[in-house]
């Protein structure tokens, strides 16, 4: 057994974005980024383990996957290290981020380092040299920041030009965050059933869409938000209703 299939607990993709600091670190994950896990209070989740960035929770450990990881945490105090292997802000947030998982141990260096091996090899690509690695880091970086700048554009000018053409009393929200996140959402609807055959129109709705949920999170504290409704009486009790109907 190789000292990457002792140490690996985990791989695969990481959940919850939407729901936690993501937003606000979404800028400094990369691939070779390093995060920590540590168990976290989930309504729906007794068991969950959350990924961290410093202080900030990214994510989840996806609960149909967090057996031997929540069992490593909770149980045992084990300390795990995870490691971006990719982040692609093109991706939907359920598929947008995957990490490697380790068992903390002086071995740890050594297994981190390799990980990018170890994603090549699963894949079946030839093995690159360090310095094309930070290439491709690199590469992947530019084209990212490229996408979100291009969503940044079109959700401007299109808050301009659909603004005009709203009611007078709703006409200021569309440039402000919420606003232009409805907009990014009606302008994918809008490509997807008319210009459905245009792949470079779809792929900038798609950029406007990632981009006005990006704002959204950096601006709003989302997490202080869902907190204060769970606290909420109403709230409470619409939870209670779906317990026989959600299933785990």
């Amino acid at each position: 057994m190789s000292l990457l299939d002792g140490k690996m607990v985990y791989r695969g993709a990481v959940s919850g974005l939407s729901y936690n600091d993501y937003g606000k670190v979404v800028n400094r994950l990369s691939v070779g980024t390093r995060l920590s896990l540590r168990p976290v209070t989930n309504l729906y989740d007794s068991r969950a383990v959350g990924v961290f960035l410093d202080k900030y929770q990214v994510g989840w450990i996806p609960k149909a996957n967090n057996a031997r990881v929540s069992e490593l945490v909770r149980d045992k105090g084990a300390t795990l290290t995870a490691v971006v292997t990719n982040h692609s802000l093109e991706q939907s947030f359920e598929n947008r981020l995957y990490i490697n998982v380790f068992l903390e141990s002086d071995e740890t260096t050594e297994a981190v380092t390799t990980t990018n091996q170890v994603t090549e090899a699963s894949t079946k690509e030839s093995k690159m040299t360090t310095m094309n690695k930070l290439i491709e880091t690199n590469k992947s970086s530019a084209v990212s920041a490229a996408f979100l700048e291009a969503g940044h554009i079109a959700n401007k000018q299109v808050s301009k030009v659909l603004g005009k053409q709203l009611p007078m009393m709703v006409r200021g929200y569309a440039d402000t965050p919420i606003g232009r996140l409805v907009l990014a959402n009606l302008a994918v609807l809008a490509v997807d059933h008319f210009r459905a055959d245009n792949k470079q129109l779809r792929r900038l709705a798609q950029a406007m869409q990632v981009n006005a949920y990006h704002e959204l999170l950096r601006d709003l504290d989302i997490d202080g938000m869902i907190d204060e409704l769970l606290e909420n009486g109403s709230i409470k009790r619409a939870l209670t209703k779906l317990d026989d109907v959600v299933e785990d």
